[in-house]
């Protein structure tokens, strides 16, 4: 993001025209993102190559990061100035005092869109600040007709989720068995409390891991859900099903996710967070995903309905 910002900036400074100028930013972009890549390939390779303890894994990479970034600045700086000279009719020569009054007032009629620029930006950062919501999920929705709870979750499965406003774990059982349910939400997001990051998880606790072959199954298509089968750390066969809830959007698809609080926070950070079921398989896991399918079909709307973008009676 950051070197699109300059890219912008080093194609209006060294006055790019049209197609050229979007070449030139295309190209900066896909230089960012392979001097990430070679930042993560020598992150993983140094842990690979000496047991996850060099400096790189146990104190830190950000430094190596700057480093990077700071060539891939040099980079692009050199790749502006070499378009420019390439650039047909245009005096690069040209000093600023043979610019003359038209691009001396050309320059001074810029001031104004600039000021706007930056009053929209500061009160947009401050109307997202007035509004960032923070609430933990509503209470747990009490079953008395063919589903029966909540009652208390099982320890077996506990996600993982760090840095969310507040949790919710129980379990509700019917005559065709045990549902474990797990909700969570996060309010403004920034570095340590986000709901898409590598430390959150739903395989907790202990060694859990997904059932080789990956793969994820939909249970649910309208509210959405999607679902997975995975071993506890006892080595019972779990179905694991989620949806991402962000400002009243569902998508069990993380990068989705992700989108909907980036677009959304352009105007104020969306509250989000994750709804989630486990069922244990017995010889197989097709009475569990019927299980959870009849639990999301009678109880998604009460599940939903504890986030705190579902309505105004929270």
């Amino acid at each position: 993001m950051v070197t699109l910002a300059i890219a912008v900036l080093a194609a209006g400074v060294n006055r790019l025209r049209a197609w050229r100028a979007v070449a030139f930013v295309a190209i900066s972009g896909l230089l960012a993102m392979i001097a990430n890549w070679i930042r993560i390939v020598i992150v993983i390779y140094a842990g690979d190559a000496y047991g996850m303890q060099t400096y790189l894994v146990a104190v830190e990479h950000k430094t190596l990061g700057n480093v990077i970034f700071g060539v891939l600045l040099v980079a692009v700086f050199l790749l502006a100035r070499r378009y420019a000279h390439r650039q047909p009719g245009l005096r690069h020569t040209q000093q600023p005092d043979e610019a003359g009054p038209a691009a001396t007032g050309g320059a001074w009629r810029l001031l104004p869109t600039g000021v706007l620029l930056v009053i929209t930006f500061a009160m947009g950062r401050g109307m997202a600040a007035t509004h960032a919501p923070g609430l933990p999920p509503g209470p747990l929705p009490i079953a008395t007709g063919g589903w029966q709870g909540p009652l208390p979750g099982a320890p077996a499965w506990a996600p993982h989720y760090s840095g969310a406003v507040g949790e919710r774990r129980a379990a509700y059982v019917s005559g065709s068995g045990r549902v474990e349910v797990y909700v969570n939400t996060y309010g403004e997001q920034k570095q340590g409390q986000e709901l898409i990051q590598y430390a959150n998880t739903l395989l907790a606790p202990g060694a859990w891991h997904r059932a080789w072959p990956h793969t994820t199954r939909t249970l649910a298509a309208q509210p959405p859900l999607a679902a997975f089968e995975a071993r506890g750390e006892d080595g019972s066969v779990w179905l694991l099903a989620y949806v991402y809830d962000v400002g009243g959007r569902r998508t069990p698809a993380s990068a989705l996710a992700q989108f909907y609080y980036g677009l959304q926070s352009l105007r104020h950070p969306a509250p989000s967070g994750v709804v989630a079921l486990a069922v244990r398989c017995g010889a197989d896991c097709g009475a569990a995903q019927a299980l959870a399918r009849t639990f999301w079909d009678d109880m998604s709307a009460q599940m939903l309905g504890m986030m705190p973008a579902a309505g105004t009676d929270r």
